[in-house]
């Protein structure tokens, strides 16, 4: 598959696993190839569930993407296992009647 990055870059993705989700910005170190993804994005909200934080390894790529977020500029949700019984309150504040 081939995809084009906000910065208009084309990156190629092989088919085996990891989502279609939406490009995270550029950032020359912590996104120099744009090939990160966030999980959803929603009215420009970056939204990451971390099903497998405690990993090592999944945890620097946690820091990352918090630091990524931040950098840009982005509002980031985290949505951990124990968020999923009350999903509706933990993503209440994307409600569109919270954006007039």
């Amino acid at each position: 598959m081939f995809y084009y990055t906000a910065r208009g870059r084309g990156v190629k993705r092989d088919d085996k696993g990891g989502s279609d989700g939406p490009f995270c910005p550029y950032h020359p170190t912590l996104n120099p190839s744009e090939r990160r993804r966030a999980d959803w994005e929603v009215r420009g909200v970056f939204i990451e569930y971390w099903g497998l934080f405690g990993d090592r390894e999944y945890d620097k790529r946690m820091q990352v993407k918090r630091k990524l977020a931040k950098e840009a500029g982005k509002v980031l949700i985290e949505v951990y296992p124990s968020d999923l019984y009350n999903l509706s309150q933990k993503l209440d504040c994307l409600r569109e009647d919270n954006w007039s």
